[in-house]
């Protein structure tokens, strides 16, 4: 049949959709135009609507709290009441935390040495002991009951102490060992990577471990057994599967001991270049006390009393393009500026438009 030409075609929904679709991608930017241009033509139709009618809308507003006294009494007490409420609700949780906390609280002298012995043997390591029962772990310390309530704990090396292990296996392989932490080490072998583990993955035997220092011992000499104990191994016909050289610590670890702590200050001319660069041999160093005697050559940093007046606080905040740079990098210029009220002038905040 075919159409008379006043006669439309008429589109399924999918044809109708798809066009009107490319054509709003087409006119997008007109579209957003005109969207603007009634937005703002509604918001200055509502402006001069209220100005005209500012009387009248007061009392149409005056008639309607009238007309409706007992709903909007009533929303209002509702509302009042849901506040009540959530206030009541967070001040019963406060309470219920803070009466928690008190309970925990034991009063004075309740730790005494069979409480602080009872506690003790339900903890693991001395950082459990810590952790769980920080008012036993520091009663019995002050008291020196210690030693003998944690003498059935594990103990564990650190950064000075260290155990030499092996891991032996029956078809003539070994590897040696250096550890802070034997547990830990044992399971990363076992379970996780590293050259015991995959030899286990690839043969499918399971490896006798020894420790061949007496415990922990000092770092140093640990060093020394370990690679001892490799040359042993090696003498007496054992294929060795470490795949690096013995000594390592593990990490980039460093023992910061004087003469280490020494030779880096003396690269630094002052103590805030040495604490930024060196973090660790600085607190090593003010924690053993051979700060001073290690600083001797450094430059003093100390300025004389009212040296940050306007002058020289402008001079220093031209140096840095943030205020939070400003803070963390010259801290006395910032203070004095924050209270006398030159920030703002050193860094004018931004206008919106």
């Amino acid at each position: 049949m075919q159409l008379s030409n006043n006669q439309t075609v008429m589109r399924t929904k999918e044809e109708k959709t798809a066009y009107n679709k490319e054509w709003k991608e087409l006119n997008s930017d007109k579209l957003r135009e005109l969207r603007l241009k009634n937005a703002d033509a509604k918001r200055e139709y509502d402006k001069e609507y209220r100005l005209k009618n500012k009387n009248k809308l007061k009392e149409r507003h005056a008639n309607y709290r009238e007309n409706n006294k007992e709903k909007i009494s009533k929303r209002s007490s509702e509302r009042h009441a849901a506040h009540k409420e959530e206030i009541n609700k967070r001040s019963r949780e406060k309470y219920a935390t803070i009466q928690e906390m008190n309970n925990n609280i034991k009063p004075s002298g309740y730790w005494n040495k069979e409480r602080c012995n009872e506690v003790a043997l339900l903890c693991k390591t001395r950082s459990e002991f810590r952790s769980n029962y920080v008012g036993a772990y520091n009663v019995s310390r002050r008291n020196g009951w210690l030693n003998d309530f944690c003498s059935h704990m594990e103990v564990f090396g650190n950064l000075r102490k260290r155990l030499v292990y092996s891991y032996e296996f029956s078809d003539n392989h070994v590897y040696v060992g250096i550890t802070c932490n034997k547990g830990r080490r044992d399971r990363q072998h076992n379970e996780i990577s590293g050259s015991v583990y995959e030899y286990i993955q690839k043969t499918g035997l399971t490896p006798i471990k020894k420790e061949l220092s007496d415990g922990y011992i000092d770092v140093v000499e640990a060093q020394k057994l370990e690679k001892n104990g490799v040359a042993e191994y090696r003498k007496n016909g054992w294929n060795i599967l470490n795949r690096t050289d013995t000594g390592g610590l593990g990490g980039n670890i460093k023992i910061w001991n004087k003469e280490k702590c020494k030779s880096v200050a003396l690269l630094c001319k002052t103590r805030k270049e040495f604490s930024m660069k060196y973090s660790s041999a600085y607190i090593s160093s003010r924690k053993n006390g051979w700060l001073n005697e290690i600083c001797l050559h450094m430059i003093i940093q100390k300025r004389p009393n009212g040296y940050w007046n306007y002058e020289t606080c402008k001079e220093a905040a031209l140096n840095y393009n943030t205020r939070f740079d400003f803070s963390h990098k010259c801290s006395g210029a910032y203070f004095i500026s924050h209270k006398n009220n030159w920030l703002d002038e050193f860094y004018p905040k931004a206008i919106n438009i």
